[in-house]
């Protein structure tokens, strides 16, 4: 059993949430090995290599990873949430 990730449905273009199970140690390593599977995402989750665009959120858990979001441990079992923070009026 791996760290399960959770993809919020606007970075997968509309698609169900994306649901991948992968080998990490961080969020940083689950982000990375999501991008190396689906590279469309890169652009939407980095404003620049290793910095996290302002609109993204992580979660382990259900709890936010901040303010070091990449480089949060995980473990076997955990569930990593990728999310887009939405504003507006």
């Amino acid at each position: 059993m791996g760290v399960k990730v959770e993809i919020d449905p606007f970075l997968a273009e509309g698609a169900a949430v994306v649901k991948v199970e992968i080998e990490a140690a961080s969020t940083g390593d689950c982000i990375m090995e999501v991008v190396r599977r689906y590279p469309a995402m890169e652009m939407m989750i980095f404003s620049r290599p290793g910095q996290l665009r302002d609109y993204m959120s992580i979660l382990v858990n259900g709890k936010v990873v901040y303010p070091e979001p990449l480089s949060a441990p995980v473990r076997s079992g955990d569930v990593v949430y990728l999310l887009v923070l939405l504003a507006g009026g």
